[in-house]
């Protein structure tokens, strides 16, 4: 297929290729890697969708996806879980993906060795294991608007959580805790214990 690619001047291979099932009759992206072994896989999965019509799932942003989910999906859940769910996509998904389309999402870096999702959730780990699976959700959640078909790959369904929770993972005695929030404002005593016991980030405690 080398007649469909060409190097851009980075480096990474660029894939353009007439198709009469995609919109405008071509295919048209960057591979985003210099292996060329690779972009022709690409390539070849790119030409699979555009036969079954489905070539235009990559080219969805995931910040179209996103504004789906806040107008249709987010609505139907419930009050506390809306507020919890907006501050995922805010703090935590949209900062990691922005207009990043769902090819950049799914495709596999030779780099890392796994996908661009695989990566964000293994450098979320840090957080207790609750808090990981409600990005994960939300994460599958949203990129589904846009792919019917996505399913989190294997590495992404048995990440190892480091941390479970406050009493797997102490980083204070109770002693120490109290004697930290003796010193801080009482308005703010009662969400810096909700914090400290459930593993909470700030944005999920207010």
């Amino acid at each position: 297929m080398p007649e469909h690619m060409k190097k851009l001047p980075g480096g990474n291979w660029y894939i353009e290729k007439r198709h009469t099932k995609v919109p405008g009759g071509w295919i048209r992206f960057s591979a985003g890697t210099s292996d060329r072994r690779l972009a022709e896989r690409m390539l070849a999965e790119a030409v699979y969708l555009a036969e079954r019509g489905e070539f235009g799932v990559w080219k969805t942003r995931f910040s179209e996806c996103v504004e789906k989910y806040l107008e249709q999906e987010l609505p139907k859940k419930s009050k506390s879980s809306q507020e919890r769910y907006r501050s995922i996509v805010k703090n935590h998904l949209v900062p990691a993906f922005g207009d990043k389309t769902l090819m950049d999402l799914t495709k596999f870096n030779p780099k890392t060795g796994v996908s661009l999702i695989t990566d964000f959730l293994k450098n979320k780990i840090e957080l207790p294991e609750s808090s990981v699976k409600k990005i994960r959700r939300v994460l599958k959640d949203i990129v589904l608007l846009g792919d019917t078909n996505f399913e989190m790959s294997f590495h992404e369904k048995t990440l190892q959580y480091s941390n479970k929770g406050f009493y797997q993972r102490k980083f204070l005695s109770r002693e120490q805790l109290s004697l930290v929030v003796s010193f801080i404002d009482e308005r703010f005593q009662t969400c810096v214990l909700l914090m400290a016991y459930t593993g909470l980030d700030l944005s999920e405690a207010v």
